[in-house]
């Protein structure tokens, strides 16, 4: 099982579009979650069934393509502590306009959270 987050700008057919790379990449989900997150943003938040580090990684490439993401990352569950407060806290390089003064730490701790849940 792999998850991932994805921050977008909000527009119309943009969930759809998520879950339709989803099953073209051969996968089911787990779980998923999508959220306006102000500014017109919109946050989701997936885990789904992999058989294989490369087809996880397919996924990501197409979300990339399809979805013009602001941020795109898969959400590392096999981290504690110390090691998933570092990855919290960290912010892509570079940080996209639309995400200057955004909480992305709170909406990775957020996610983080949703997909422990359906791993537990």
């Amino acid at each position: 099982r792999q998850s991932f987050m994805l921050v977008a700008e909000d527009r119309p057919g943009l969930m759809v579009e998520v879950v339709a790379v989803v099953r073209e990449c051969g996968l089911e989900f787990q779980r998923f979650s999508a959220e306006p997150c102000g500014d017109c943003l919109c946050i989701m938040v997936a885990a789904v069934q992999t058989d294989c580090a490369l087809r996880f990684g397919s996924l990501m490439h197409n979300l990339r393509y399809r979805s013009e993401p602001l941020l795109l990352q898969r959400i590392p569950t096999e981290l504690t502590g110390e090691a998933l407060d570092q990855w919290t806290n960290e912010l892509p390089e570079p940080v996209p306009m639309m995400l200057n003064d955004s909480p992305v730490w709170s909406w990775k701790k957020e996610a983080t959270d949703l997909v422990t849940q359906v791993t537990a």
